[in-house]
C-alpha cells in the first residue's frame, strides 16, 4: 500500500530537521565524551589510596614500570609487597624502598609462568593477613620481536598466556575475597594499546591484552557495587628495559613519570592511559577503523621484526667468528 503523496512530501520536509537533530545528538555526545576525557586526563583529583588498606601488592615489582609504581605507592605511605621471579633482585628493590620511604615491605619470589597450587599458597602464607586495599597486576610479557604466528613457539604462547592472563585473574582471585568483606579496596591490571587496535604479528600478546581489559570491565560490573573499583590501565612505550628505549620524550616518559599518572588514577574505574601523551594517542587512535590502522601497524611491527632479524644475524656472525679464532 502506497503512502499518500501529501504524506510523503511531508515526510521529505521534516527530513533535513530530523538529519540535524540526529547530527546535533550525535555531536552532543562527542562532546560530553571529549570532556569527561578531558577531566579524566588532566583534572581529576587523586584519591587516597590508604583509605583502601595499608598494603598495596604490586606483581612483576622488580624492574620498569612496576618497580616504579611500587616506588609511588610507597610514597603515597602505603606498605608494599613485591612480587617478582628473582629474589636477588627483589632484596634490592626492597632495601631501596624501605630507605627512601620508611615503610614495611615484604617480598615474595614467584614464577608466574607456573603460578600452581605451591606458588599461591606461598603468595598467601604472605598476604592472606594483610589489609591489602590496593593490587597491580603488572606482571607480563610479551614477544621477542614481531613474528608470524606460525612462527612463535608453542611455550611462548603458553607463557604469555600464563604471565598475563592466568597469573591476574588467580591474583584476583585469591586477594579479592578479604576486599569484599572489608567492602574496599581496587584492582589496578595493566594491559596494552594492543588490546584495543589491530596487532598482527603479535597476535597471541595482543589478545591476552583483550582479555585484561574484558575481564577489568565485567569484573567492574559485579563487583564495583560492592565497595571495590577495578582498573585496566594502557601504557604505551617508557624507558625501560623491556622497550628497549634508553632516552624520554614527550611520548616515551621515564618509568618514575608514567607511574606518578598511573597511581594518580588508582582507584578509579574504567579502562585509561593515565599518562596525558599516552591517553591522547590511545585516544587517536581507539578513533579510528581498524581497516586503516591495521596497515599502519602490520607496516610498523614487519619494520621491527625486519631490524630484530638482521641484529640476530649480525650477532650470530660475530659469534661465529669469534669461534672461528
Amino acid at each position: 500500500m502506497q503512502l499518500p503523496n501529501k504524506m510523503m512530501d511531508m515526510m521529505w520536509d521534516y527530513l533535513p530537521l530530523l538529519a540535524s537533530v540526529v547530527g546535533g545528538v550525535f555531536l552532543f555526545l562527542k562532546v560530553c565524551d571529549f570532556l569527561n576525557w578531558f577531566f579524566v586526563t588532566f583534572l581529576r583529583p587523586a584519591k587516597d589510596l590508604k583509605k583502601l588498606g595499608s598494603w598495596a601488592v604490586v606483581t612483576g615489582a622488580t624492574d620498569g614500570i612496576g618497580k616504579a609504581i611500587a616506588r609511588q605507592l610507597a610514597k603515597k605511605g602505603l606498605n608494599i609487597v613485591l612480587i617478582s621471579r628473582t629474589q636477588s633482585k627483589l632484596d634490592t628493590v626492597q632495601a631501596e624502598i624501605e630507605k627512601e620511604c620508611q615503610v614495611d615491605v615484604k617480598t615474595i619470589s614467584i614464577d608466574y609462568s607456573a603460578f600452581d597450587k605451591d606458588a599461591q599458597d606461598k603468595m598467601m602464607s604472605v598476604c592472606g593477613d594483610l589489609e591489602i586495599g590496593v593490587l597491580v597486576n603488572n606482571v607480563g610479557i610479551s614477544y621477542s620481536y614481531p613474528m608470524w604466528f606460525d612462527e612463535v613457539p608453542l611455550k611462548r604462547c603458553e607463557d604469555i598466556l600464563s604471565i598475563n592472563n592466568h597469573a591476574m585473574v588467580a591474583m584476583t582471585r585469591l586477594l579479592v575475597p578479604n576486599m569484599l568483606k572489608r567492602k574496599k579496596g581496587t584492582v589496578v591490571n595493566l594491559s596494552s594499546l594492543g588490546g584495543s587496535i589491530p596487532h598482527q604479528l603479535m597476535i597471541v600478546y595482543g589478545s591476552s591484552k583483550a582479555f585484561v581489559d574484558n575481564f577489568t570491565t565485567n569484573c567492574q560490573l559485579e563487583m564495583g557495587g560492592k565497595g571495590l573499583t577495578f582498573s585496566s590501565q594502557i601504557p604505551m612505550f617508557v624507558v625501560s628495559n623491556m622497550s628497549k628505549i634508553r632516552r624520554s620524550s614527550l611520548t616515551v616518559p621515564t618509568a618514575d613519570s608514567y607511574a606518578k599518572a598511573s597511581v594518580a588514577a588508582m582507584g578509579y574505574s574504567g579502562t585509561i592511559s593515565p599518562y596525558w601523551s599516552h591517553a591522547i594517542t590511545v585516544g587517536i587512535l581507539n578513533q579510528l577503523p581498524w581497516w586503516l590502522t591495521s596497515g599502519v601497524i602490520m607496516n610498523m611491527h614487519k619494520g621491527i621484526r625486519k631490524k630484530a632479524i638482521r641484529k640476530a644475524e649480525r650477532l650470530a656472525a660475530k659469534k661465529a667468528e669469534e669461534k672461528a679464532q
